[in-house]
């Protein structure tokens, strides 16, 4: 991407979406099981928990655009911003004008990006040889965005669509990560949760052999954690040495729920100590919009924990 035009505050506002105006969210309202949020991390930058930097997922915006959904990001002051390229974001990444942009972001704002990659409408594990070469080449399209941006962490997951298997999921995790390696990109399979019924669910066994056959790493989605095991953190302890990225939401009685940080019971500061304990220093992204919740809970319940 060269003779990039950087974009400046002021063009920035061209882009900005209508999404939050009269909104009545109050960040001091933000409450924690009825006390005020205590401070994760009391001493030095308070946008960073335990040593984690605190980001947030494009897809708790997925009927916005990239461009609008990175600046009301950006106007809440989140710096750490995962691409989930689904839904309208599948199609509008490739668009100069939005490679620009979000380059712009990361000179003039210091931004900088993680990208998930779609995978409702392909399987990474398909039995049907077709399907699984489609599948991978929309992985594969995503590479020269992310060399372009700096990204080093892209996520892939698992999926529902036909027939699949473990040993289908390998080979072409194996081939999208020798695609990837030469420009420093780390290809993340994400773990996966409970009650999705004809989806390849992995066990935590299944993750690690992915890692040591493949070369990949994870991206360790808590929730997923939880909703499936009987003893997450003893499954945490074997997941977190192969994890680069983490998704972080709330959920209730270790549900399949992706709720703003808050609006349930998960022990998100013993979540975090166990990623102290393991030197952890890459992102934490507050991601997935679930329903009964409005996009803005998500992001000031976000915003609240990642300052105060």
């Amino acid at each position: 991407m060269s003779q990039i035009k950087c974009f400046r505050e002021s063009s920035l506002s061209l882009h900005q979406s209508r999404y939050f105006q009269n909104t009545s969210t109050d960040f001091p309202s933000v409450r924690y099981f009825g006390q005020v949020w205590e401070r994760a991390f009391p001493l030095g930058d308070p946008t960073q928990l335990y040593g984690t930097p605190l980001g947030i997922s494009t897809n708790i915006l997925p009927k916005l655009s990239l461009v609008e959904a990175v600046y009301c990001f950006h106007q809440y002051k989140f710096k750490h911003i995962e691409l989930q390229l689904e839904f309208r974001a599948r199609y509008d990444y490739a668009l100069p004008e939005v490679e620009r942009f979000l380059e712009g972001c990361k000179l003039n704002f210091g931004m900088d990006f993680t990208v998930h990659a779609p995978y409702l409408k392909i399987n990474l594990g398909a039995n049907d040889e077709d399907l699984r070469s489609y599948s991978c080449l929309q992985v594969a399209t995503l590479i020269p965005f992310c060399a372009e941006l700096g990204v080093r962490y892209l996520t892939v997951h698992t999926s529902g669509r036909g027939a699949h298997s473990l040993e289908q999921l390998l080979r072409s995790l194996e081939l999208l990560v020798s695609q990837t390696q030469k420009y420093g990109i780390c290809i993340c399979l994400e773990n996966t949760g409970a009650d999705r019924p004809g989806w390849l669910l992995l066990t935590d066994e299944e993750c690690i052999t992915a890692c040591y056959t493949t070369g990949c790493a994870l991206t360790t989605d808590f929730v997923h954690v939880f909703s499936l095991t009987s003893d997450p953190f003893a499954t945490l302890e074997k997941l977190l040495p192969f994890t680069r990225n983490c998704h972080l939401a709330d959920t209730y009685n270790n549900q399949h729920l992706h709720l703003p940080l808050g609006k349930g019971n998960l022990p998100v500061h013993q979540i975090l100590a166990a990623l102290d304990k393991h030197s952890y220093r890459g992102k934490l992204i507050v991601d997935a919009l679930d329903r009964g919740y409005r996009a803005e809970e998500y992001i000031a319940c976000a915003a609240a924990f990642r300052d105060n």
